[in-house]
């Protein structure tokens, strides 16, 4: 069972018809239990938590209530974030489809994969904002250039040094920024040998 569906579960439950003041209690400090690190202020607005109930019992029913919506809010929240990965990752996926490819028909079959700086910037401009930042991206094409540069000109040890910054670079931006650039800097890492 998945996360939504374990929090699915708990926002039936709310729904349940409990008879006495001993089973809502119990019911809410269960939701407590296992959400009260994920979502912040679940104990906010509640009857159980106001002062001064002058011996009355607090108002466990529309605690559950409000407790639900709480439920159902951070649910959709976890779909949110879910379908924005799937989206990124979508995005992803199709930004590598700009690959050239090239077939040379010798006596033998070669195909020969060529990837432009142009290429990269594209899939650069598709990374999300939410990933990498404008002045990222541009910071990123700037060593992109670099990289280039250095391998046209020959320079193979400053090369490998610019690509080996770039890695690290991407590596703390995360799967997708390193996912849409691994197949440029893959080509220029065997341009160098």
């Amino acid at each position: 069972m998945g996360k939504i569906d374990t929090l699915q579960k708990y926002i039936d439950a709310c729904d349940e018809k409990r008879n006495n003041t001993h089973d809502k209690y119990e019911f809410i400090q269960q939701v407590f239990g296992v959400y009260d690190n994920e979502i912040e202020n679940i104990h906010s607005g509640l009857d159980m938590y106001r002062w001064g109930h002058d011996g009355k019992t607090p108002d466990y029913d529309g605690d559950i209530i409000k407790i639900k919506e709480k439920l159902i809010n951070y649910k959709d929240n976890l779909e949110m974030e879910d379908q924005k990965r799937k989206d990124e990752l979508e995005l992803a996926r199709l930004g590598h489809n700009n690959i050239n490819l090239s077939a040379n028909a010798n006596n033998s079959n070669n195909i020969n994969i060529s990837i432009t700086l142009e290429q990269a910037i594209k899939n650069i401009e598709q990374i999300p904002e939410e990933t990498m930042s404008k002045d990222e991206k541009d910071d990123l094409e700037d060593k992109l250039s670099g990289i280039d540069a250095a391998v046209k000109s020959g320079k193979k040890e400053k090369a490998k040094e610019k690509i080996a910054g770039v890695l690290k670079f991407l590596a703390d931006k995360g799967a997708d920024a390193l996912i849409a650039m691994l197949p440029y800097l893959g080509q220029m890492a065997g341009m160098i040998k």
